[in-house]
């Protein structure tokens, strides 16, 4: 549910719940594949645009799963600008933590994107984790990750990505391309 009382002021809250949770591999921990699991639960979030370019926002929230010690407070800070003078991207900068019954990490990222024309848009993410965890040890990894798409004509698109990611668990480059058909009637994309 969100809640927009005044323009400038969103509140919302969120309610994720799975009859059966999903198992996992402990060692997944340390990747950055769990989000889901980490994230189940209520979670509320506030979002202020300070003034007109410039907005912060927090998400906060509690999970858990049946034979858990404890309940995992899941924490999101952020900050992000629209159109930053005198360089015309999109930045947001955003930290997480989380701490449960079976690990406690942090994420930090910044992520710069443009828009060139109306059918250019690229995107740049950069960033690390740390997980400290009793079943997996203490796994770090800095991340780098750059896409871009673009529109061909009104219903086809082309997508491409390149990953760096440098941690204890995994170290991988990945190269992505997709080309896609969009199956909307609107016609009118960027």
């Amino acid at each position: 549910m969100r809640l927009v009382p005044i323009q400038r002021f969103e509140i919302s809250l969120n309610d994720t719940y799975f009859r059966n949770i999903p198992t996992f591999d402990a060692t997944l921990i340390g990747t950055g594949l769990l989000d889901r699991y980490l994230f189940q639960g209520v979670s509320a979030g506030l979002r202020v645009q300070v003034v007109k370019p410039i907005a912060l926002y927090t998400e906060m929230g509690t999970s858990s799963r049946s034979g858990d010690a404890k309940r995992s407070i899941n924490q999101l800070y952020g900050l992000s600008f629209v159109k930053v003078p005198w360089l015309g991207v999109n930045a947001d900068v955003h930290y997480s933590k989380f701490a449960s019954s079976f690990a406690a990490g942090t994420y930090r990222a910044v992520s710069v994107s443009r828009t060139f024309g109306d059918r250019i848009h690229i995107n740049v993410l950069g960033g690390d984790q740390s997980v400290i965890s009793a079943l997996a040890g203490n796994q770090t990894a800095r991340f780098l990750e750059a896409t871009t798409d673009t529109s061909i004509g009104s219903r086809f698109f082309m997508q491409g990505g390149l990953t760096f990611y440098r941690g204890r668990l995994q170290n991988y480059d990945q190269l992505s391309f997709t080309l896609g058909y969009r199956f909307d009637s609107k016609g009118n994309h960027r």
